[in-house]
């Protein structure tokens, strides 16, 4: 019996005198279709362009009746949100093109579109377009925009579900918003790009962008902030996919504009959830945009576990033994006497690059112990005696190269390259040295089947020589490729790089941790993704190495800390975001100077010396200063000469020693505490910088005079008690005396008791 039936029963009962049955039911069909029109008009007001309000805790945002977006927030003073810009949205269309050619893009904007807006429920907003238009080009693709408040932060998010015949929806750029635009103070920039930059004066800033995932890209979100307070702008996206963040400075109207562009190739038929972009307000500095992200990717995450001994090491001797040109300069038995370079400068770990038979940048992806070098045999000894003196060996391979001139590419390349839309390989050139001719690789695709299985038995080989890791190299460098194969295991294109890395990363980590639980994978470089596979990684990009400022003739240590204030790396940016993650820092050089190493040990970055030429091996054997011309073959990085020129060998390697038993003296604060920039502390006075480490209720402070006079630092650190002073060459000191030039001194508080 139908709903319908039975109220019309219902009021038969009473109704029977006044109608004929035949006009009662006719009336009730009228009844209950108005019935039904009214309920769908009060739980849907879809209409036309109107105005409407949205509140998070800390702002309002206000679509108006034109169109326009503008975002003011609670607190006075902070910068405000006003966007004008009719072409908010952008999707892009593409008509592959089957011959290999690039086909035929249109790009849809929003000011030709007809919207329909509808509230939502819980304070929200739908802006739906049944078809897209521009120009004279019309393309049956659904477009929903959803705007919510989410975490007290608005939220943009929908879906585009193409009903296309042969048009592919490529990409989709939300929101092109224009004009944040600074309150009375001046608003500095928060940029993740390596390990961070930050940009004080806007005008520098200029119109840049970065692809997420990659090593200049570290992280899908950007803040702005004043002295107030500011807005974060980011991207929660559980799948961590293929994204361009873009951001653009006018000076002339002194505001910013910004758009995030993900990567859906959403073909005929199929529909694509557009991942979720985050603009929140909030008061404070940018650690609480840090805050707000990582609570959030903590949800999304779990990380893989990192052993002691990673956690523990001082950093590492990063060792090339053969060249690309076949120059061998450590073979396998010398890896003992390695072993006692790296003892040295107390350096816990050792690389092992240009292991195998090809030499570094060569032959690759096959790596074979080289009977020239000793041999297998020969390696799995000198592996052994390292492990005596107490140095774990990490092995190399390169996570995408394929040199073009072997086999392996022949007979294989075919089925695990990346293919871009022409139906052609990526290729890189790799020049060595100016007497040799470079080696052309072509490009793996990390979602080819055969690939992933080549990576895993490079992690297995390394496990049976005997290694304690193995590093892959590029693959927390390189930005999201798209691959066109379609044979491969990504879903689209766009996601070669995302998914497909994030898989044959995260699947080797776990296969290797069930047969050797010591065992870890490294990458050079890093981003937030590769947390559930990377325990350790060989830095890369920004803020990774420290590049010294200064000159002999600039005495005036305020303009010192001047330049230390306004440089644009800005380590702390990804440090604080992600504290528990251990890199190297990156230093192309076979010593370091005192500023390279307090620079590391401020950020608790480990040390890295590297050897990669003949003049690297004589400097660390024989104390061998190289002349201006020891590197003119090499063509590529070579080390930094003058630095190795201005510091006696002997004095640099006795103040790494020093300052490493110091680090791992207070490893429990400065390798294990958790890196906290400034919070818990103020510096009142003092031309220094200085972070904080905090371990259960322990805060240690480590204090950085960087300039080449003594400094005097004075700090409040509320609720704390301070316990000892304590610096890498004098121990324990007086918290009040001032501290040398190019020195660090730690200060360690206690939680006090009141």
């Amino acid at each position: 019996m139908t709903f319908e039936f039975l109220i019309f029963n219902a009021f038969m009962k009473n109704n029977l005198n006044a109608f004929s049955k035949n006009q009662l039911l006719y009336a009730f069909h009228l009844l209950i279709a108005g019935a039904l029109c009214f309920l769908l008009l009060i739980g849907s007001t879809a209409v036309q362009a109107q105005p409407f309000q949205l509140r998070s805790p800390d702002a309002t945002l206000n679509i108006e009746s034109n169109g326009d977006f503008k975002l003011r927030p609670t607190q006075v003073g902070l910068p405000e949100l006003t966007s004008e810009n009719r072409d908010w949205w952008s999707v892009l269309m593409w008509l592959p093109d089957p011959r290999g050619f690039l086909g035929k893009t249109v790009e849809v904007k929003a000011g030709q579109q007809a919207p329909r807006y509808q509230s939502l429920p819980n304070n929200g907003l739908r802006i739906t377009y049944a078809e897209l238009k521009q120009g004279d080009n019309q393309f049956k693709v659904d477009l929903t925009i959803d705007i919510t408040v989410v975490d007290g932060a608005f939220q943009l998010s929908g879906s585009v579900k193409n009903r296309e015949t042969n048009w592919v929806v490529r990409s989709v750029k939300l929101p092109d918003w224009q004009g944040l635009t600074p309150g009375p103070d001046a608003p500095e920039l928060f940029w993740p790009v390596g390990l961070g930059q930050r940009f004080v004066d806007l005008k520098t800033f200029g119109s840049r962008g970065f692809s997420y995932p990659s090593g200049s890209g570290t992280m899908p979100w950007f803040s702005l902030t004043s002295a107030k307070g500011g807005f974060y702008i980011g991207s929660h996206d559980t799948v961590r996919a293929a994204k361009r963040i873009n951001a653009n400075y006018d000076s002339g109207k002194k505001s910013i504009s910004f758009f995030f562009q993900q990567h859906p190739f959403c073909k005929p038929g199929e529909e694509f959830m557009l991942a979720p972009v985050i603009v929140k307000s909030y008061t404070g500095d940018w650690h609480v945009a840090a805050h707000f992200y990582r609570s959030w990717f903590d949800k999304q995450i779990k990380p893989v576990p990192i052993p002691d001994w990673v956690r523990l090491n001082s950093g590492w001797l990063l060792t090339i033994l053969k060249q690309q040109n076949g120059d061998v300069m450590w073979d396998y038995p010398s890896l003992d006497k390695l072993a006692d370079v790296a003892d040295a400068w107390n350096l816990d770990v050792i690389g092992l690059f240009g292991w195998a038979h090809g030499g570094h940048d060569y032959l690759y992806p096959n790596y074979i112990p080289d009977p020239l070098m000793g041999g297998t045999a020969a390696l799995k000894d000198g592996i052994s005696k390292a492990h005596k003196k107490g140095k774990r060996i990490v092995l190399y391979a390169n996570g995408q190269l394929i040199d073009s001139g072997t086999e392996y590419y022949r007979y294989v390349g075919n089925e695990v390259m990346a293919i871009n839309e022409h139906q052609s390989p990526y290729t890189n050139a790799i020049r060595k040295f100016h007497s040799a001719t470079p080696v052309t690789f072509v490009i793996a695709c990390n979602a080819a089947e055969g690939w992933r299985k080549k990576m895993l038995e490079l992690a297995e080989q390394a496990n049976a020589l005997g290694a304690d890791g193995i590093l892959y190299d590029q693959l927390g460098v390189q930005g999201p490729i798209m691959c066109f194969d379609t044979t491969h295991l990504h879903k689209s294109p766009a996601t070669a790089y995302t998914t497909g890395r994030y898989e044959m990363l995260k699947d080797i980590a776990d296969h290797m941790r069930k047969i050797n639980p010591e065992f870890i994978v490294m990458s050079e470089g890093f981003f937030d993704g590769l947390r559930e596979s990377i325990a350790y990684n060989h830095g890369w990009g920004e803020g990774y190495n420290f590049s010294n400022p200064f000159t002999a003739e600039n005495e005036d240590a305020s303009d010192l800390v001047s330049l230390m204030k306004n440089r644009v790396a800005y380590p702390e940016l990804f440090r604080y975001t992600f504290p528990e993650v251990v890199s190297t820092q990156r230093h192309a050089t076979p010593m370091q100077d005192r500023i390279t190493a307090n620079f590391a040990a401020l950020y608790a970055l480990r040390h890295e010396l590297e050897s990669r030429y003949r003049a690297d091996v004589r400097y660390l054997l024989q104390d061998s200063i190289p002349a201006s011309n020891a590197y003119a073959d090499p063509a590529y990085y070579t080390p930094d000469v003058p630095m190795m020129q201005q510091t006696v060998p002997k004095v640099a390697r006795e103040y790494m020693h020093q300052l490493i038993d110091f680090e791992r003296k207070f490893s429990s604060l400065l390798w294990e505490g958790k890196f906290m920039d400034t919070d818990g502390f103020s510096l009142e006075s003092g031309q220094v910088l200085a972070k904080s480490y905090q371990q259960g209720n322990r805060l240690g402070i480590l204090i950085w005079n960087f300039t080449e006079k003594s400094q005097t630092a004075s700090l409040k650190v509320p609720g704390y008690m301070l316990k000892e002073a304590q610096e890498p060459e004098a121990g324990k000191v007086s918290a009040s005396q001032p501290i040398p030039p190019q020195s660090v001194r730690l200060m360690v508080f206690e939680k006090s008791s009141k």
